[in-house]
């Protein structure tokens, strides 16, 4: 599993998990649907800092180790 998939589903999950348990209580489609759409930008946000993180920095930014 790639370490953007394992932050989505680390980040995504839990918000999406708790958002429908306080949604039970209230129950109106509008806020399944705003809860479905937050889930989606907190899944998206998460997977692109992800990514970025998952990269190799240059060549030139490399600090030298040989004197």
């Amino acid at each position: 599993m790639n370490p953007q998939h394992k932050a989505v589903i680390t980040t995504a999950g839990p918000f999406a998990l708790i958002g429908a348990g306080v949604l039970a209580a209230i129950g109106t489609p509008a806020a399944w649907a705003v809860l479905g759409y937050a889930t989606y930008k907190v899944g998206k946000a998460a997977y692109i800092d992800a990514k970025q993180r998952a990269t190799l920095r240059a060549e030139d930014d490399q600090p030298d180790l040989f004197i």
